[in-house]
């Protein structure tokens, strides 16, 4: 991950938005554990897609087909209503 020092970010903040979008990579932003990390919007919103999916089940149930050797998933008896 790219890491910046506040005072970098700000002297280019520009750049810097124009990178996390570009690049679709975070940047953490701090001199310590104290700072902050910075990423796109579409970042942000797979990350909440993702762990959406994690809380509801969905990707327990995926990971347990790819894990079946059988090639195949049906996601008709998938509990669409709860996603």
């Amino acid at each position: 991950m790219r890491k910046l020092s506040r005072e970098e970010a700000e002297a280019d903040f520009d750049s810097l938005i124009r990178y996390v979008n570009e690049e679709e990579a975070p940047v953490y932003i701090g001199e310590s554990d104290a700072g902050a990390v910075m990423v796109s919007q579409e970042y942000w919103q797979g990350l909440g897609e993702t762990l959406l999916l994690e809380r509801s089940g969905v990707m327990q149930k995926v990971r347990e087909r790819e894990a079946d050797g059988s090639g195949f998933s049906d996601i008709g008896d998938l509990d669409w209503s709860s996603i």
